[in-house]
């Protein structure tokens, strides 16, 4: 379940999240660290892959790896003293880690003892943990901030700084194009199953 801090339910607009504030940036980065590790969550990741999943889970890592690009070349984190920070490096990557290590601790932890075994007769921990590295070799830094140690909790929870967000005047020309209506739409039919709508 995806925690949903930035939303205001006496909103008409409260299902979405609230992009000016740093609690509506931690929901839709959660729902983006799902996807990037939807190798691991997928039940498919682990016996027979179902191909129609395995394309519809890539499908949904594009489209919300281009959906935070754009919120990113339209929002700003700013620090304590007001001065814009690299996303990526202070607070999304970071992020990804905790929760990679959050979730490979707990299925250590939920299979320890049982003799539970996974994908090819592997421990259900090592299988977790397998598919975890896997999600995050595509990118050198990334992999060198997971294999660091002691420098990031395992949790689900944000347990870095909070920034403040502001919006950018003139995001860089052509952004604003990337991102249409039908790009949100097949982003959460994706994301659903293919189920949109309530």
């Amino acid at each position: 379940m995806i925690p949903c801090l930035g939303l205001d339910k006496d909103d008409p607009r409260y299902h979405l999240p609230n992009l000016t504030s740093f609690d509506g940036i931690l929901d839709i980065s959660s729902l983006f660290c799902i996807l990037e590790l939807g190798n691991a969550l997928s039940p498919w990741a682990y016996g027979e892959r179902d191909s129609v999943e395995h394309r519809r889970l890539i499908y949904a890592r594009k489209r919300a790896r281009i959906l935070r690009h754009w919120i990113f070349s339209h929002h700003q984190l700013l620090d304590e003293n007001g001065d814009s920070v690299d996303y990526k490096r202070v607070f999304y990557w970071p992020y990804l880690v905790q929760q990679s290590k959050a979730l490979v601790q707990c299925k250590s932890i939920q299979s320890n003892g049982t003799g539970l075994t996974g994908f090819k007769g592997k421990d259900i921990d090592t299988a977790v943990r397998d598919a975890v590295e896997q999600s995050l070799q595509h990118c050198e830094e990334l992999w060198n901030m997971y294999n660091e140690e002691g420098d990031f909790s395992a949790s689900f929870s944000w347990k870095g700084q909070r920034f403040q967000v502001r919006k950018v005047k003139d995001p860089p020309i052509g952004e604003s194009r990337k991102i249409t209506p039908e790009i949100l739409f097949h982003l959460c039919q994706s994301f659903s199953g293919g189920r949109v709508g309530p």
